[in-house]
């Protein structure tokens, strides 16, 4: 079973005692966390900061390159929500014959 995520909150007092104490396997075993872990959060530390502190994680994430032909992903977007809400599959196959 997967674990559950630290929080902002408890990330920030982990961060707090790694800086007054040092980072160490001992601190890390406490917040249950690998030492290299506790290490990122210092790192990051003004983004956990800014994010809110009920939240499990901090960055903004980019997934992918930009979008090159707007309309096309539009259209592409609004055939998905199509399908899906008439319960059809959507298969890879019938995207790419739409796009060829």
């Amino acid at each position: 079973m997967r674990a559950v995520p630290h929080q902002n909150e408890r990330k920030l007092e982990a961060i707090e005692r790694a800086k007054g104490e040092g980072v160490s396997k001992d601190l890390a075993k406490q917040y249950n966390v690998n030492r290299v872990t506790l290490y990122r959060w210092v790192k990051n530390e003004s983004a956990i900061r800014s994010a809110k502190p009920s939240k499990t994680y901090a960055k903004n994430t980019k997934r992918g390159p930009p979008v090159t032909f707007q309309a096309m992903e539009k259209q592409l977007f609004e055939w998905v929500k199509v399908m899906r809400r008439n319960k059809s599959k959507c298969k890879f196959i019938l995207l790419r014959i739409l796009l060829h």
